[in-house]
């Protein structure tokens, strides 16, 4: 290796401009032992003089957080690829406080104000800040490129939101009531075949989600109660998710960023396409239909919409992602910390059977109007919010204001729901489960709660567009379950939520329940 080439290796490389001077006069090496010598030795100090920068110089040093988190990213890289990212950051902004400095160029907030100042239309991004791509684009999909020669407000996947959002309207989904109800009497079926026995509620809810958003987006279920053909490929997203998150991680080491490119062009896209393909055909044979039914899909394809096929196509796995990866950790979390509660247990029992005085009383209109059950859920999405971890965004040019701080441009950051939700600046007794939190006659310790940092479908143009959809789901199946059932958790399931690894989704073990008729029914 010559001088040039050791000149050129380190031009490549992005250091600052003030720490390359030192680096130009490398002597000739005399061997290959010496030239490997001189290598490793100035890219040790190269090291050295990046993190001696990050810590001291970098436009972030004045941002709080440990130092080793400041000169490095390698303790960030650790907790993701670990999977313990959540209560790593957790850790860090007890000891910190709302903002923390998480990386060299990236910052993680628990501060209600960023939810908006982030994800909101401000003055310095009218459609939210950018996602980071390197991500999105290890998972693919054109929908989630965005197309740099248009605004954000042409972007199909902002027109997609507007096409499918007329689908997910209150009224649209409230026409949807009959679909509903089956896929919950089928679900309530599968329980009283088990005649008593334990039952997995965490494989019940996924299969049950998966059969009635396929049936809703795509015109028909994945029947995953009678056919367990497709049960392996619903639970295999989690293999998905951790394998992207890890090579996302990796992506920003430059040895590891190319060994990725090898490995995603090898064998990402057949990996890709293996799990997109049950969507694309249950896509492919209700377009090419000639079916009168009124799903999100006839909604999507109404003329006014002007959106190609190919692009509704393309954007189908996404939207049933979306639905079926959070519901389905909603409802077991709610059912587990229920459970772990008897006295909340109880009283959601009480509220929903004398509410209703018959299976068929429980329809959508009158779901609503029971405050305690709206605790129990609200205080579930807090306890175990269904997305585990977003996507970071990127401060536009000319910085940004982030809960009152001025953010330099280019500049990563992040806030995350679960690390949000459980943080104990934001809620008392912020690690337990208290629902009576939520209720209006709550007691005088949770009256400084900031209920406002609580945004479990995010905020701004690019928040969850299916909330009323998922409202009207969860609700549905929960007062039929509490109506119909009394349930005990079982012993090996005590600590189902202890140590459980996110990597973008929750990986969950079997939660083991025991159902048996209501006692007032016997």
């Amino acid at each position: 290796m010559n001088r040039h080439k050791v000149h050129e290796m380190f031009d490549s490389i992005n250091l600052p401009p003030m720490l390359k001077n030192g680096i130009t006069d490398i002597p000739r090496p005399k061997s290959f032992g010496n030239a490997c010598l001189v290598v490793l030795g100035g890219f040790t100090l190269f090291l050295i003089l990046r993190a001696l920068y990050n810590v001291f110089l970098h436009p972030l040093r004045k941002f709080p957080g440990p130092i080793s988190t400041a000169a490095s990213r390698l303790p960030l890289t650790i907790a993701t690829i670990r999977g313990e990212q959540l209560r790593w950051l957790q850790a860090l902004h007890e000891n910190y406080g709302h903002v923390v400095r998480i990386s060299p160029d990236a910052l993680s907030y628990t501060d209600e104000r960023a939810w908006s100042d982030i994800n909101g239309s401000t003055s310095a991004a009218k459609y939210g800040m950018e996602k980071d791509e390197r991500l999105l684009k290890l998972i693919g999909g054109d929908m989630t490129s965005p197309n740099p020669e248009l605004a954000r407000g042409d972007q199909k996947h902002t027109q997609m939101r507007k096409a499918y959002a007329s689908g997910l309207t209150k009224a649209a989904v409230r026409s949807q009531a009959p679909l509903i109800v089956g896929h919950v009497e089928e679900l309530l079926e599968v329980i009283d075949r088990k005649n008593g026995e334990a039952i997995d509620i965490v494989d019940a809810w996924c299969s049950f989600v998966y059969n009635i958003f396929s049936d809703l987006f795509l015109g028909e279920s994945l029947n995953l109660f009678k056919d367990p053909t497709y049960v392996p490929w619903a639970h295999s997203f989690n293999s998905f998710a951790k394998a992207t998150t890890i090579m996302a991680a990796l992506q920003h080491y430059v040895i590891a960023r190319y060994i990725l490119a090898f490995v995603v062009q090898k064998f990402g896209g057949k990996k890709r396409d293996e799990f997109m393909k049950p969507i694309f055909d249950r896509f492919d044979r209700r377009a090419a239909s000639e079916t009168k039914k009124v799903d999100l899909l006839h909604y999507a394809l109404r003329e006014e919409n002007k959106l190609s096929l190919h692009d509704l196509r393309e954007f189908s796995p996404f939207l049933m992602i979306g639905g079926c990866e959070t519901t389905p950790n909603l409802l077991s979390g709610l059912v587990f910390y229920l459970l772990k509660n008897p006295e909340y247990y109880a009283e959601v029992n009480k509220e929903v059977r004398e509410n209703f005085k018959s299976e068929e009383e429980i329809t959508i209109e009158r779901m609503f109007g029971m405050p305690f059950l709206e605790a129990c859920i609200q205080e579930a999405f807090r306890m175990y919010s269904p997305i585990g971890s977003g996507v970071d965004r990127m401060v536009p040019r000319g910085g940004a204001t982030i809960a009152g701080q001025r953010v330099p441009e280019n500049t990563v950051v992040t806030a995350l729901h679960h690390v949000t939700f459980t943080a104990s600046r934001n809620f008392a007794r912020c690690n337990e489960y208290i629902p009576t939190r939520w209720l209006p006659s709550s007691d005088p310790e949770f009256a400084s709660d900031r209920k406002n940092s609580l945004k479990p479908f995010s905020v701004g143009p690019q928040s969850c567009f299916g909330q009323d959809l998922t409202f009207y789901v969860t609700r549905m199946v929960l007062c039929r379950v509490f109506w119909k059932y009394d349930m005990e958790l079982c012993p090996e399931s005590r600590d189902w939520v202890n140590g459980q690894k996110c990597w973008s989704a929750r990986i969950k073990g079997p939660l083991y329940v025991k159902f048996k008729s209501a006692k007032r029914l016997v």
